[in-house]
């Protein structure tokens, strides 16, 4: 309506000389500033529609952070309710958990019994330590006892027997076997403590561990601060270990101010015209007013996909059929607002009209172009006006 009466100053301009003329008005005499009119208000039409694209499914994300138990088991008790705000490590339900206990308790009788067993091998070892050196002592004995009569032998053959001899040799290689024994026990022993024990030690511990993280994941606890939906438990039914059916959601608080954004998809011919740092206005239904405050806010485009998710796809055991696919992607956009405040007043998952305006056009057609987006600028609050009156079931579609 608007670009039909900034182009009709055709017929205007031949109305106002037919009629200083006193001339009739007939489909004759304006039948060309009639024409004229439909071809500037055509151009005007293609000029703004092209180059001051606009969306209707602008989109306000949000992420969910859905809430599975790692262990099975019924619900023994429920600390929170819908619409209750939890800061990140608050506990949210817990779980059955008397196997996760038997099996702490089991692990550490475990450990404990690893640290005795290391005590006693402790003691064991100085025993054994006693027996080296009481075997070492006995052989020392018996090996200077064989030297001595050795050398008196060797003065006086008369002095001990050949038989003497004999028998301390023989009890000298006895008392090197009982010694060479227990040193190898010794070693035997002290390898034990120095590792093997220390193993299973470190065995028992880990199994503690375990034990212990297994019986703490019975209680469940928030991984995000937000704000608690959907609480699908009850107390004594078993608790969903389902990804796809949570037990419950949490609504994660929104980051620092500046990272909101927005995203729309625009229509394929617009590919062209979309650029990153393009102003744009975005009107969410939910800011929506009597009095048109804080409506339409002011943005940029940040990002542009440069890939259309209709024509996505993975392999498979079938070909890719084009006909299964006939409906259109649309370019995907993300924004972000000018002015970081803005983002308090948008909900999220709110839906919103999206109009972009080109601003970077060369010469002074481009100005011109640009100027033109004053023309859009008018229309979208206008239709920002008829949504509202939409919404509220005035001109129907309220609900």
């Amino acid at each position: 309506m608007l670009e039909l009466m900034l182009t009709s100053f055709p017929v205007i301009i031949q109305y106002w000389l037919l009629k200083r003329r006193g001339e009739h008005i007939t489909v004759w005499n304006m039948h060309y500033a009639v024409f004229t009119w439909l071809v500037l208000a055509a151009i005007l039409f293609m000029t703004v529609f092209y180059f001051h694209p606009k969306s209707f499914s602008g989109l306000v994300p949000f992420r969910l952070a859905p809430v599975v138990p790692q262990v099975g088991g019924p619900v023994t008790k429920i600390f929170v309710k819908n619409g209750e705000h939890v800061s990140k490590g608050d506990l949210l339900f817990t779980i059955e958990n008397s196997r996760q206990n038997a099996d702490v308790e089991v692990s550490k009788a475990r450990s404990a019994e690893v640290q005795a067993l290391l005590a006693v091998t402790r003691d064991q070892l100085k025993i054994i330590a006693g027996k080296v050196a009481s075997a070492r002592a006995s052989y020392k004995q018996i090996a200077a006892e064989l030297n001595t009569k050795n050398k008196a032998r060797k003065k006086n053959p008369n002095t001990y027997s050949k038989r003497e001899i004999e028998r301390l040799e023989i009890t000298l290689a006895t008392r090197q076997g009982t010694l060479d024994s227990a040193r190898a026990e010794y070693g035997a022993m002290k390898t034990n403590l120095d590792e093997a024990l220390p193993a299973q030690i470190n065995s028992a511990n880990a199994a503690l561990l375990k034990s212990q993280n297994e019986l703490s994941k019975t209680e469940v606890k928030a991984f995000t601060s937000g704000v608690i939906a959907q609480v699908a438990l009850t107390e004594g039914a078993s608790a969903s270990r389902i990804v796809r059916a949570p037990s419950l959601l949490i609504i994660p608080d929104r980051p620092d101010l500046g990272a909101l954004r927005i995203v729309a998809g625009f229509s394929q011919t617009a590919n062209a015209v979309l650029k990153v740092g393009m102003p744009v206005e975005i009107a969410c239904e939910t800011n929506a007013n009597m009095v048109m405050q804080n409506v339409v806010l002011p943005a940029r485009i940040v990002f542009k996909q440069d890939a259309i998710a209709a024509g996505q796809f993975v392999a498979s055991g079938s070909l890719v059929e084009p006909r299964d696919r006939a409906k259109r992607g649309t370019v995907l956009v993300t924004m972000k607002l000018a002015h970081q405040q803005h983002e308090k007043l948008l909900l999220n998952g709110s839906g919103c009209i999206v109009q972009t305006y080109s601003n970077d056009l060369p010469g002074f057609t481009g100005h011109v172009i640009s100027a033109l987006g004053i023309v859009k600028a008018v229309l979208f609050r206008i239709k920002v006006w008829v949504s509202l009156a939409v919404g509220i079931g005035l001109v129907g579609g309220g609900k």
